[in-house]
């Protein structure tokens, strides 16, 4: 999935690439499709962690935090490949945080529920507003950087007691579920090159198979993205 480069140890995976296909009912989706969208939702997390787990053993620290999904937990109509795909995360990292602990590795996931992405900002407005911001208390998307302080704190030594938690980062009132239908997909597919950030030295894993080296900062030590 991607190749090795010779840009030090990782301490710190977080994977967060992830596309959804279109909003079709199971009958009419393609091999293709599913496919496509578990090859990057589901397969691209456990390639990424495997590659890294080795290292991680071997120094004997090491912190992961995948990214799941709201529709993981709550299913979505029209999206049966995306909601399996961030379904199996969570199974995937309760499985792994077991194989870790002993290493001094903790593995957990965030679960967010509507965020200002590119992919959600790719709703109609008119089904944004009449179906999804009514359900959310605050009557507002999540912020990326909300995301992205929990994951600050999962890859930190302050959260070295926490393994195996699939952390929901959402309105508890909310009630992800969208019943009225529409003649287009309610998201879109990502550019090809969609990013899975790993925040030692500030690597990214890409989607065409490469990884290269960014400005030295580590999670480790410094507790920031």
């Amino acid at each position: 999935m991607f190749r090795r480069v010779p840009a030090g140890p990782l301490d710190v995976l977080v994977c967060s690439a992830g596309i959804t296909g279109d909003s079709l009912p199971t009958v009419e989706v393609t091999d293709e499709e599913w496919r496509r969208v578990m090859s990057i939702d589901a397969d691209g997390v456990f390639f990424c962690n495997r590659a890294v787990l080795s290292g991680m053993v071997e120094r004997g620290w090491g912190r992961v935090v995948n990214i799941g999904s709201i529709n993981g937990q709550a299913g979505q109509y029209g999206q049966v490949n995306y909601a399996a795909a961030k379904s199996g995360i969570h199974g995937f990292t309760k499985a792994l945080a077991q194989e870790g602990a002993k290493a001094g590795i903790t593995v957990n996931a965030i679960c967010p529920g509507y965020i200002a992405t590119e992919m959600v900002k790719a709703v109609p407005k008119e089904v944004l507003d009449k179906n999804i911001l009514p359900l959310i208390p605050l009557g507002r998307l999540g912020e990326p950087d909300e995301i992205a302080r929990c994951v600050v704190f999962l890859a930190s030594d302050a959260s070295g007691f926490m393994t195996g938690r699939y952390q929901m980062v959402s309105e508890s009132g909310e009630r992800f579920e969208i019943r009225k239908l529409i003649s287009k997909p309610l998201c879109v597919s990502p550019e090809p090159d969609s990013t899975v950030t790993c925040c030692t030295a500030s690597r990214t894993l890409r989607g065409t198979g490469t990884a290269t080296p960014g400005p030295a900062r580590s999670c480790r030590r410094t507790g920031s993205l």
